[in-house]
């Protein structure tokens, strides 16, 4: 892990003074700092680069301040929201995030998490989706409680470490899509195939 030295508090604190604009000053500073610390330990946990840990914790924290003002009332949805997860969050649940804003843009607010968040996004799917149209976005991070909760349909895909905590009249699905970490190309190839077909199935039924 990472730790948090002086200078990376410096760049943190322009994580915060960002934050505090684009909130028009509602959000306490010092709410905004707490938010901010947290989710620079989450996205830092396995992190082996310093240099966009920054840019990282400013948008988990952005994630994590949405899901707070969505839990409380204070921000009304405007779109369905949709929550993927995986174990490592570093392939499967990120191709089928790219893939959801890819057939539905706009028309959904995706993100993606996991149990136990990897390092970086796996090269290959990243490579394998560019080379079809699809730009995979997302970063490895977990997801929190706040998340579920809001979530109008969450997609679990393969066995998760971790259990997601009940939420009444939520959508739930769980897609049995092998683990691609250490896959070859075919069976890479095959793995979005068939998340790529989930992915169209749920843009029609929703």
């Amino acid at each position: 892990m990472i730790e948090l030295d002086d200078e990376m508090r410096i760049h943190l604190e322009a994580v915060v003074d960002d934050l505090v604009n684009t909130t028009d000053g509602v959000v306490p500073r010092d709410h905004l700092t707490d938010v901010v610390n947290d989710s620079f330990h989450a996205v830092a946990q396995n992190a082996t680069i310093a240099q966009f840990l920054p840019v990282l914790a400013g948008r988990y924290a952005q994630t994590q301040l949405r899901a707070e003002d969505l839990d409380s009332g204070r921000l009304l949805k405007d779109k369905p929201e949709v929550l993927i997860v995986c174990e490592q969050n570093r392939g499967r649940s990120q191709a089928a995030a790219a893939l959801l804003r890819f057939y539905a843009p706009g028309e959904l607010q995706v993100e993606s998490a996991g149990c136990d968040p990897g390092k970086t996004p796996n090269s290959r799917v990243v490579a394998f989706l560019r080379e079809n149209g699809v730009q995979l976005t997302d970063y490895p991070k977990p997801f929190t409680d706040k998340m579920v909760r809001v979530a109008d349909h969450v997609i679990v895909i393969g066995t998760l470490s971790c259990s997601l905590p009940p939420i009444l009249n939520q959508n739930r699905l769980v897609w049995e899509i092998p683990d691609v970490e250490e896959a070859d190309r075919p069976e890479i190839a095959a793995g979005i195939k068939q998340i790529d077909s989930d992915v169209l199935d749920v843009v029609t039924a929703w």
